[in-house]
C-alpha cells in the first residue's frame, strides 16, 4: 500500500475522461471512480432499434425511415453507444485527437463483448476502416489500426488490414450521396490481404469509430462484396 502511494505521488495517472488523478490504480488504470460510474453501458440488444443502422425506432416497423430510402451494402450496423452522449463523444475525441491511446483498450474490450456474445460472429475476421494519409501525417498514427491490433493480440480475433485511403475532403458537412461520390477511387484494397481473409470466412466484420451517414461503411462493404465476400456486418463505437 505504501509503495503504491509513493508511486502514485511521483507518477500520477490521470483519468482518460475527466483528467482527475486516479487513486488505487490497481483497480482501474483508465478512469476515476466517478467516471467509471457515468460511462453508459454498451448497446445490449434493445429490439427497439433499426435492424440495419441501429437507430432508435419511432414506429413498430423494424427498419427506420432513413434506411427505407437508402441502399446500404452492409447487412447490419451495430453501434455500441450514442455519439450524442457527452461522455462517449469526449472519450472518442480524446482517443482520436489528444493521443490518449490507452482508451483503445476500453474500446477494444467493449467491441469484444459484442463479438464474443454473438454466436453469429464466431471466427469471423475483423477489417478496420481505412485512415486517410492526411490524418496519419497530422497525428502520426492510425487510430483504427491501433484499436484492431489490440483486438488481434489480446483477444485473438483475426484481423486484416485491407483498405488504404488517399487524402480526401472533409466529409462532415456532406450528405450520404456526396460522401459516396467523394470516396470513389479514394479507397483501395489489398488483393493479397483479401485472399487471406477469404480463406477464413466469406463473411467479415467492418469496424469503425462513428457511424454518421454510413457512407464509408457502405462503400467499403461494396468493395468487399465485389471481391468475393458474401456478407458484411459493421460494428461502430458510436452512432451519430
Amino acid at each position: 500500500m505504501l509503495l503504491n502511494a509513493i508511486f502514485d505521488f511521483f507518477f500520477p495517472v490521470k483519468c482518460s475522461l475527466c483528467g482527475a488523478i486516479i487513486r488505487n490504480r490497481n483497480n482501474n488504470k483508465l478512469f476515476c471512480k466517478n467516471c467509471t460510474e457515468i460511462i453508459p453501458e454498451i448497446y445490449s440488444g434493445n429490439t427497439n432499434r433499426c435492424r440495419v443502422c441501429s437507430r432508435e425506432l419511432i414506429s413498430e416497423i423494424d427498419i427506420c425511415t432513413i434506411c427505407r430510402k437508402r441502399k446500404y451494402y452492409f447487412a447490419q450496423n451495430i453501434s455500441l453507444w450514442d455519439y450524442n452522449n457527452y461522455y462517449i463523444k469526449t472519450l472518442i475525441h480524446n482517443y482520436k485527437f489528444k493521443d490518449k491511446k490507452k482508451i483503445a483498450s476500453f474500446f477494444a474490450y467493449s467491441i469484444f463483448k459484442i463479438y464474443n456474445t454473438s454466436a453469429d460472429f464466431k471466427d469471423i475476421p475483423l477489417i478496420p476502416a481505412p485512415c486517410s494519409r492526411k490524418r496519419i501525417i497530422k497525428y502520426g498514427w492510425d487510430h483504427m489500426k491501433y484499436l484492431s491490433s489490440i483486438l488481434s493480440k489480446k483477444y485473438c480475433i483475426k484481423t486484416f488490414h485491407i483498405f488504404t485511403k488517399k487524402k480526401t475532403k472533409d466529409q462532415k458537412e456532406l450528405d450520404y450521396e456526396k460522401r459516396q461520390t467523394t470516396l470513389i477511387n479514394q479507397i483501395k484494397v489489398s488483393d493479397k490481404n483479401i485472399s487471406k481473409c477469404l480463406k477464413i470466412s466469406n463473411i467479415a466484420i467492418f469496424i469503425d469509430d462513428v457511424f454518421t451517414t454510413g457512407a464509408t461503411a457502405s462503400y467499403c462493404s461494396k468493395l468487399l462484396l465485389d471481391h468475393g465476400f458474401k456478407k458484411i456486418i459493421v460494428i461502430t463505437l458510436a452512432l451519430d
